[in-house]
């Protein structure tokens, strides 16, 4: 499948996607992969971060006020993408300014007044972006991945404690399967902030080249608080036409994608006999690994099966 949005392309052969034994036989049965919704994650906070500034308020109004000022005064031109609210009291006091009904200082005072009265404006477009956010994220589906097949983290995490599998998934440029466009996560330690002072002021008065809600939206898909780092997680994502229940969309294996299965240390005889034959079935080249406790370090080492 193609994805609706693009990255920049990477130079990644293979990708790793931990899961449990019930999950990966009906990935192997169905031929299917399932990407979900963020809002199905168990990180309250992946995706679904507030809205962090990068000024406080003082130094935000000093800003605004200035910005507005350069465009009144003609120190600054600009073209205005949509003229209502904020940026049509603007033009009107360009005019006014440039007609000598204001003076300098009639508009500079005008301008001060006019952004006092802006009361709590952020915290508002805080909870109306957050708002409009989480409307929009049912319609969003992601796919995740990983660098590594042997974090003991992850293994406990998404493959049942050990019990699980792993499936090397090759990327396939010639078929321009999904992981083609796979985009790498951020881990910060505090929330990131989605747009500048700048881009945040641009787009509330109106001219061009304010918020870009694409910019934005990769920004919520690829951040993560850094705590989840040794995920060395990979994300592709695109958005649905209509809003389901479950949130999530299937779409087809490529066979020659799954590359190779890595077995858990504590995997039963039963079920890697079941995913042996499951596997075999989509795709005959699929080699395979049994997991064990490395002898010198805490970490896991595959032997070939």
């Amino acid at each position: 499948m193609t994805t609706e949005e693009k990255y920049p392309k990477h130079n990644k052969t293979h990708f790793y996607k931990y899961t449990d034994i019930e999950t990966a036989c009906l990935i192997l049965q169905n031929k299917t992969w399932r990407w979900s919704s963020p809002s199905q994650y168990n990180d309250l906070f992946d995706v679904q971060s507030t809205v962090c500034f990068d000024c406080k308020e003082d130094v935000f109004r000093k800003t605004l006020c200035n910005e507005i000022e350069e465009i009144v005064l003609a120190k600054k031109q600009v073209d205005f993408k949509y003229i209502e609210g904020i940026g049509e009291a603007i033009v009107v006091l360009r005019d006014k300014y440039f007609s000598q009904d204001y003076t300098k200082e009639d508009a500079i005072a005008i301008i001060k007044i006019m952004v006092d009265q802006l009361s709590n404006l952020r915290e508002k477009f805080r909870t109306l972006y957050f708002q409009w956010w989480q409307k929009k994220l049912p319609y969003l589906r992601v796919f995740c991945v990983s660098e590594v097949k042997d974090s003991i983290l992850m293994w406990s995490q998404y493959a049942d404690c050990h019990k699980g599998l792993v499936f090397k998934l090759k990327v396939l440029r010639d078929k321009g399967n999904a992981l083609c466009n796979a985009g790498r996560v951020t881990y910060d330690k505090n929330p990131f902030t989605l747009f500048t002072t700048q881009e945040w002021i641009d787009d509330f008065i109106g001219i061009d080249d304010g918020i870009n809600e694409k910019k934005i939206g990769d920004k919520y898909m690829y951040h993560k608080n850094k705590i989840w780092d040794y995920e060395k997680e990979w994300r592709v994502r695109f958005e649905v036409t209509e809003k389901v229940k479950p949130e999530v969309t299937d779409h087809n294996v490529c066979p020659e994608e799954i590359e190779a299965v890595y077995f858990g240390c504590l995997t039963s005889g039963e079920n890697r006999t079941k995913i042996i034959k499951l596997a075999r079935e989509v795709n005959p080249k699929v080699t395979f690994f049994q997991g064990s406790k490395a002898q010198d370090r805490f970490g896991i080492v595959f032997d070939r099966i």
